[in-house]
């Protein structure tokens, strides 16, 4: 799977001296999919995921010079559509909803100066875990089939955040 996606963030830290303790939450819209041959090559089973959200608590170290390193981890949701391509019966896919959890770090600079003052930029990287979605007829083309999706990401982005 790959693919790309866009959304917003907001949240607050409190520093003491040097420890930064904070608490995000983001909405981002998602164009994540693949899709592989599968019953013999005859078929093609595809997996695809439109939205992901997370809450999330971050620790983090504030360096001299404006930097900061920081670990988060906390809880995910986002879709799962798996599909099976002729499809059975009119029905190419389903769709779940799955609640999930997600772990990572990144480092973030705080711009200086009068104008920039408010501003940093950010680099992150998530780990996403979403669970496992089982899918029944209209992933596999047989009613007595279930295929079981287990959708984990791996998320690299960039982030421009505006400091109030």
């Amino acid at each position: 799977m790959s693919g790309g996606l866009v959304g917003g963030t907001v949240g607050f830290d409190f520093q003491i001296d040097r420890i930064v303790l904070g608490l995000e939450g983001d909405l981002d819209w998602a164009h994540i999919g693949g899709s592989s041959s599968c019953r013999l090559s005859a078929f093609t089973c595809t997996t695809d995921s439109n939205y992901l959200a997370t809450v999330r608590g971050r620790l983090g170290f504030a360096w001299p010079d404006h930097w900061l390193t920081y670990v988060t981890a906390g809880g995910a949701a986002g879709d799962v559509i798996q599909g099976f391509s002729p499809g059975a019966g009119g029905n190419s896919g389903t769709t779940s909803n799955n609640i999930g959890w997600t772990v990572g770090g990144g480092f973030q600079y705080g711009f200086s100066g009068t104008s920039f003052g408010t501003w940093s930029i950010k680099f992150e990287y998530l780990y996403v875990n979403l669970g496992t979605f089982n899918c029944t007829v209209a992933c596999s083309g047989v009613a007595s089939q279930t295929t079981n999706t287990t959708l984990d990401e791996n998320i690299f982005r960039t982030g421009l955040d505006y400091r109030f």
